[in-house]
């Protein structure tokens, strides 16, 4: 991700990255730590797009400061 240079690039490859990870932990668990499946309904166009964090305050990495609170929490992984 580091070598792109435009961000809506950059924003795909970190919706890859989320669904890749979301579904490792899916299947492998988490140790000890929670981790939340967050969904922002705008992200593309409307599509929408995923991400995981470690906090389940929402802070949308597809829209920074722009809408940084847009979202919700889909699913709380343990």
């Amino acid at each position: 991700m580091e070598k792109l240079s435009d961000i809506e690039k950059e924003r795909a490859e970190f919706a890859d990255f989320s669904l890749t990870l979301y579904h490792s932990l899916k299947a492998f668990g988490l140790s000890n730590q929670t981790a939340y499946y967050q969904y922002c309904p705008m992200a593309f166009n409307q599509k929408g797009a995923f991400w995981i964090s470690e906090t389940n305050k929402i802070q949308n990495p597809y829209f920074g400061e722009a809408m940084i609170d847009c979202g919700e929490t889909k699913e709380t992984l343990n």
